[in-house]
């Protein structure tokens, strides 16, 4: 490290700085699983020792998540300084099989759970409280929260081939539970009730009432379409952004969807994130999933499935927002049971072009 960045590093944190040994002289890491860090107060200065490592902070920033893009990599050393002034520093070595997934500062190794997945069948995790992060170990696996209910994940696998993964929640009181993952083309358990979790589900509050909501669709799904160039135009399948529209302190996109194909496409998962452009030393690649609290199918009956020949328009409804220049908001959609996967980008500045609907203020 930089002489000059360490010197910076120590006269600011020193005056408060206690060196603590809470974290293992030595972590495994590996590039098929996460493992997560908890911390006692939130990362003010993370330093990854080596670009081999990725790392990522969650749940107000008290959380870091490790792994590694090099099956050769060297050990080397991860440094840590929390704003209640404690310095945390280990070894972090490469290792197939982890020995764990998440680790508590406080309370030491949080033990975990194993789970399977499919690629045809979806599992589904239930919380007794709001899920507020997902930690997913690797590409070929995904997850989202169910449409409009905060305490229920849905998980799956875009390939037979994983030999294992992990998969981390974390709860809006900072509960952690980790899972190690395996596939099974049957798992033999499809509804996972994590804690004294009960069949019950929590739904997230819309900001805006079912009727003006209703009414807002029906008048956005009937514009002239902004734009022709942005989207996916792959595997015989469109997927494009027809428009961004705001009206007080919420943001619209309208996608269009259309089926090309003499086949069937099944929806299963709409994914919307942050993410830088570029990676760096320190944390790589920060990816921020945000969610819509409403999406909007202009046909119902093709909310799940979109046949041959067929198009639909969806309008996603967020509450406003702006991302800086260095990062971009990417749009996923993922066919059940399939690989025709659709995914587009789009920057800030598309997102400032927001047409402004003031027939709804």
């Amino acid at each position: 490290m930089n002489k000059k960045i360490l010197l910076f590093i120590f006269g600011v944190f020193m005056p408060l700085m206690v060196f603590s040994k809470n974290l293992p002289d030595t972590l495994l890491v590996n590039n098929t699983q996460q493992l997560l860090l908890k911390f006692p107060t939130s990362i003010q200065y993370v330093d990854l020792g080596s670009n081999d490592i990725v790392g990522k902070t969650w749940f107000q920033k008290s959380c870091l998540s490790l792994s590694t893009n090099n099956t050769e990599m060297e050990s080397t050393t991860i440094s840590v300084v929390t704003s209640d002034g404690n310095y945390y520093s280990c070894v972090l070595k490469f290792s197939e099989d982890l020995d764990m997934l998440a680790y508590n500062i406080n309370v030491g190794v949080i033990e975990y759970s194993r789970a399977e997945v499919s690629m045809s069948k979806t599992t589904h995790f239930i919380a007794n409280e709001d899920i507020v992060d997902i930690v997913v170990g690797n590409d070929s696996i995904i997850a989202d929260n169910a449409l409009g209910i905060k305490n229920i994940v849905k998980i799956k696998s875009l390939s037979k081939n994983i030999k294992r993964s992990s998969f981390t929640i974390i709860t809006k009181s900072g509960k952690i539970y980790p899972f190690n993952l395996l596939y099974n083309e049957t798992p033999s358990n499809l509804s996972v009730y994590i804690g004294d979790a009960k069949e019950m589900a929590i739904f997230s509050e819309t900001p805006l009432d079912k009727n003006k909501l209703e009414k807002i669709s029906n008048y956005v799904i009937n514009l002239t379409p902004s734009y022709n160039y942005l989207g996916d135009l792959s595997h015989k399948m469109i997927l494009s952004l027809d428009g961004i529209y705001s009206v007080d302190d919420w943001l619209f996109f309208r996608l269009h969807l259309e089926n090309l194909n003499n086949i069937d496409y099944g929806i299963d998962f709409i994914k919307t994130y942050i993410r830088d452009k570029k990676g760096d030393k320190y944390l790589a690649l920060q990816e921020q999933e945000i969610y819509p609290f409403h999406i909007y199918f202009s046909n119902d009956e093709y909310k799940e499935m979109l046949p041959s020949g067929e198009k639909v328009d969806i309008i996603l409804f967020f509450n406003r927002f702006t991302i800086p220049k260095s990062r971009i908001m990417c749009f996923e959609l993922f066919e059940e049971n399939g690989g025709r996967h659709l995914q587009f980008s789009i920057s800030n500045k598309e997102i400032l072009k927001a047409q402004r609907v003031n027939k709804f203020k």
